[in-house]
């Protein structure tokens, strides 16, 4: 059976404009945290392109010893602190980095991090690799990548444009570029770069998840989003 986690906080149906219907919001929170609870429970996690800090928050909920979200806008880094003290979640659990996570991911040291989500963010870059490269780099155990996904078979990284103005797209690092060169990967492009810095994947299935309502998040049900958990194939 599907839980309803978000139902029990709805101040994140407020927070921002990007998805927030629980018809959207609860599917998620399956795949990508109750899912994985035996790798969240006692991680140290970094979550990259935090938002307003609801998956920071669920991962806390369910067991992470702490989480470190990056996120570009700062009015979203504003709410979501906002957010935790309003759950009774307080520092040092958590803390929020306002900043571009192409840069910022670099200033870690390698295995600081247990787990590393990237949750919509990976095509929002220009580079998916270069960004993953990065990540891979601190040496985390497990990354949890959640996507969209170019629709083309083949291994390519599709180029389109994001418009910095929605705050769904990736955003202009000078602040006068309005459109923004991002990549999103084919599934085969992203299962083959993730085995080449040494992760195995394992897909999520989300049609075995007892969805009946698959209005919100058709894109998965269509296989054009995907999510994914890679494990460090090394020691």
């Amino acid at each position: 059976m599907l839980e309803r986690f978000f139902e029990d906080y709805p101040e994140f149906q407020k927070t921002s404009l990007v998805t927030p219907d629980l018809g959207r919001l609860n599917p998620r929170f399956n795949a990508l945290i109750a899912h994985n609870r035996g790798i969240i429970n006692g991680a140290k996690i970094l979550d990259l392109g935090s938002h307003d800090g609801r998956w920071t928050f669920a991962a806390l909920k369910n067991g992470a010893a702490s989480v470190t979200g990056v996120e570009g806008r700062s009015y979203l880094v504003d709410k979501a602190e906002k957010t935790m003290s309003l759950y009774g979640i307080a520092p040092p659990r958590f803390e929020f980095i306002v900043g571009d996570v192409n840069e910022v991911v670099g200033t870690f040291a390698k295995r600081l991090f247990d787990v590393v989500f990237v949750f919509g963010i990976l095509y929002h870059v220009p580079c998916p690799f270069d960004l993953l490269r990065k990540v891979t780099a601190l040496e985390p155990k497990y990354i949890i990548v959640d996507t969209s996904l170019s629709k083309m078979k083949e291994p390519v990284i599709e180029l389109r444009q994001d418009d910095a103005d929605r705050e769904s797209d990736s955003i202009s690092l000078n602040g006068k570029q309005k459109n923004i060169l991002v990549g999103y990967p084919s599934e085969a492009a992203l299962l083959m770069m993730l085995a080449d810095l040494g992760y195995v994947s394992k897909k999520v299935d989300y049609d075995a998840m007892g969805i009946n309502d698959w209005s919100q998040i058709l894109d998965y049900k269509e296989k054009y989003r995907i999510s994914v958990v890679a494990r460090r194939s090394f020691a």
